[in-house]
């Protein structure tokens, strides 16, 4: 793993308070990422938890998350193949000759695309931390990006981040929509023309302590910066 910086908590949420307007929320430019990539002992690894196609996804202008890591970690790194090793999940059957379709060949050498859900429980075979641990040395930079609209799923994950320091050593950079209560984006006016999907099918405990409650998404986010994990709120 290389160098932790810590980074300040303005951002996180930034883009939870702008105007209703799915453009602006689903902005990245505010990101504050690291520039200092090209190590000649580390690998860069990405890991992408919802990964969808490489040019589009069923969120919209967020779907396409593997062209929005592969374009920006080119331009960050200077590579023209960013990273060294993908391991990407995704949940919703894909046929074949579809999904390869969509990737650039340049890509291909450095995917390994799962077609299946990314497994919480601990000793699963799909297991994505178990996986990272078989494969990652603790000098490579590791990226992940967590967004598989499961909020169950995802809490179980991130709470095995924080809980393993063996496997939060591995971890450099995490981005994770995490689908709370309270945030903008669940708003339903976002959601025209798209119903049925993502946000505007999840409902939320709203109690004070429950997780899915804004405060303890502020909370999750702290502790994994107090890690020295930088970590960014996805949309």
């Amino acid at each position: 793993m290389l160098s932790k910086n810590k980074i300040p908590m303005k951002g996180m949420y930034k883009k939870l308070y702008l105007p209703h307007r799915r453009a602006r929320l689903m902005d990245k430019s505010y990101y504050s990422l690291p520039k200092w990539l090209n190590h000649a002992d580390s690998r860069i690894i990405f890991v992408d938890l919802g990964a969808s196609l490489y040019a589009s996804g069923p969120g919209g202008e967020n779907g396409a998350s593997l062209r929005w890591f592969w374009d920006t970690y080119s331009q960050l790194s200077g590579r023209n193949r960013p990273f060294d090793r993908i391991l990407a999940w995704e949940a919703r059957e894909y046929r074949p000759k579809e999904l390869w379709a969509t990737f650039p060949s340049d890509i291909i050498p450095s995917i390994s695309y799962f077609n299946v859900p990314a497994d919480a429980a601990p000793d699963a075979k799909m297991n994505p931390w178990r996986i990272l641990e078989a494969v990652v040395r603790p000098e490579d930079f590791v990226v992940v990006k967590l967004d598989i609209d499961n909020q169950k799923t995802e809490l179980a994950l991130v709470h095995q981040l924080i809980d393993s320091p063996k496997v939060a050593n591995l971890v450099d950079e995490f981005f994770w929509e995490h689908h709370v209560a309270g945030s903008a984006v669940a708003c339903p006016t976002l959601w025209q023309g798209r119903m049925g999907t993502g946000w505007s099918t999840m409902r939320f405990d709203h109690s004070l302590n429950s997780e899915e409650a804004l405060r303890a998404s502020y909370g999750l986010f702290t502790t994994l910066r107090q890690m020295g994990i930088r970590a960014h709120s996805w949309v």
